[in-house]
C-alpha cells in the first residue's frame, strides 16, 4: 500500500435529502483541515434506492474546496463508496479523485454517524 500523503478531520455540519426517482438523496455539508490543504469544506452525496433503502453499502461522490495554508485555494471531485459496518452507525468510505491543480488522489476514511465526525487518510495516486 502507498504511504499516505496526510490526514483529514471533519464535522458534519447538516445534511439535506432530496427526492430523486425512486429514492433519496442525501447530502451531507462537511467541513474540516487536511494535511497540506488546511481549512477544508465539501459536500458528500449518497443515492438510497426505495427498492433498498436499507442498503449496507453504495457509491458517493465528495465535492470540496480547499483554503490552502498559503492564501490560496484548491478544489477537487472524488467518486467511490461506502460501506457500513455491521451493527453500528459507522461507514468506510474510499474514493478517487482529481483536484483543480490536477493531483490525482484517493481517500480512505470513516464517517461515524453518532458523533458526525469523518476521519481518514489521503494518498497520491500516481
Amino acid at each position: 500500500m502507498a504511504e499516505s500523503s496526510g490526514e483529514f478531520s471533519l464535522e458534519m455540519k447538516g445534511q439535506a435529502q432530496e427526492s430523486i426517482d425512486n429514492g433519496i438523496r442525501l447530502i451531507s455539508y462537511w467541513e474540516g483541515t487536511a494535511t497540506g490543504f488546511g481549512a477544508v469544506f465539501g459536500t458528500l452525496t449518497v443515492d438510497l434506492s426505495f427498492d433498498d433503502i436499507a442498503a449496507t453499502s453504495g457509491t458517493c461522490r465528495y465535492v470540496g474546496v480547499a483554503f490552502l495554508p498559503d492564501g490560496g485555494r484548491d478544489g477537487g471531485s472524488a467518486e467511490g463508496t461506502w460501506a457500513q459496518h455491521a451493527g453500528r452507525n459507522a461507514w468506510s468510505t474510499n474514493l478517487t479523485g482529481t483536484t483543480a491543480s490536477g493531483q490525482k488522489m484517493r481517500t480512505e476514511g470513516e464517517i461515524d454517524l453518532a458523533s458526525r465526525t469523518w476521519t481518514g487518510k489521503n494518498y497520491e495516486v500516481s
